[in-house]
């Protein structure tokens, strides 16, 4: 798996004074005809509590916490971007998806 922070996002944890991304992976359970099952990425930036339940790894001065759990894909590049909502910058996970997120 490769994992990189795309350049305005790395821009934005600096602004913010950001040394920490924590990416937990949640599969959540809607009702529609096309997707039974999502998969959602929630991101906080202090280091977790308990760090074993977590696997971490340096991207450009960047410590970046995965859920131990999990093994993401070779197959794909995984990139933290920064979004924008209503002017409202924040980050997103971009490369994931459900059948590729293995949990071990």
């Amino acid at each position: 798996m490769d994992f990189c922070i795309d350049p305005k996002a790395l821009d934005w944890l600096k602004a913010k004074g950001y040394e920490t991304v924590v990416i937990d992976l949640e599969i959540v359970k809607v009702s529609s005809c096309a997707c039974s099952r999502m998969l959602t990425a929630n991101l906080t930036y202090r280091e977790p509590e308990d760090v074993s339940k977590y696997q971490s790894l340096t991207v450009d001065g960047i410590r970046v916490y995965l859920p131990a759990r999990v093994n993401l894909p070779d197959d794909r590049v995984v990139t933290l971007k920064e979004k924008s909502t209503f002017g409202f910058k924040s980050l997103k996970v971009e490369g994931l998806s459900q059948e590729k997120v293995y949990v071990v």
